[in-house]
């Protein structure tokens, strides 16, 4: 597992912030463990937060963003049936968990 991902899986919250600064919250979960992987892997994790960012949040008018916003016309509309096969309701947890992460933890009663 990469850093990054085992800070999140730690329950931490990367954010790159005034240029370079990588801001980790909550403060409480930072064990001195993973305090020292922060440090060691700084410049890496700064570089990943930022591509993750980007595609989490892509800019407006790029192929990332018209595909995001189709992924949700298509999720509403699997939605909207009164009814869902299998198929469709695979879809609509691919749609769920690739391009619409909002609506994911919507459904499964979370807040974000």
């Amino acid at each position: 597992m990469g850093a990054l991902a085992t800070l999140e899986a730690a329950g931490l919250t990367l954010e790159v912030v005034d240029g370079d600064r990588l801001r980790v919250t909550p403060v409480a979960r930072l064990t001195p463990e993973l305090r020292l992987l922060v440090t060691e892997h700084k410049p890496t994790l700064v570089a990943a937060v930022r591509v993750r960012d980007r595609w989490r949040h892509p800019e407006p008018g790029t192929v990332r963003a018209r595909a995001k916003a189709n992924a949700a016309a298509l999720l509403a509309e699997l939605e909207a049936l009164p009814e869902l096969t299998v198929e469709q309701e695979q879809e609509a947890a691919y749609y769920r968990a690739v391009w619409c992460p909002a609506a994911d933890a919507k459904e499964n009663g979370q807040h974000g």
